[in-house]
């Protein structure tokens, strides 16, 4: 609930995200995901409302439960075809588009 955050940049030498890690981080802009991160968590970026594109790289490979739902702003995201993606991983991101990679 960090409210003023804007920006991530995850450590590739950072594996393991907790769940809920960044859940309302609302002025959060911009996240570069780690390259060696696995999985990102339930709720990891919940309600991030000022996302607009974001890249998974192919090192992940499940995008768990809400994750991303209510991130209201996300207009793009780019995923591997490999990762899979739970069915409400982007709950109520209405103006979303999914490219598989």
């Amino acid at each position: 609930g960090c409210q003023s955050l804007e920006s991530i940049d995850v450590s590739d030498s950072l594996t393991v995200l907790g769940k809920r890690c960044f859940e309302h981080c609302c002025s959060l802009l911009d996240i570069h995901i780690s390259y060696g991160l696995e999985a990102i968590p339930e709720r990891a970026f919940f309600r991030c409302k000022g996302l607009k594109k974001l890249f998974v790289p192919e090192s992940v490979k499940i995008i768990e439960s809400e994750a991303f739902a209510f991130c209201e702003g996300l207009e793009e995201v780019r995923i591997s075809k490999n990762t899979k993606v739970a069915e409400n991983a982007f709950a109520c991101c209405k103006d979303l588009k999914i490219a598989r990679y």
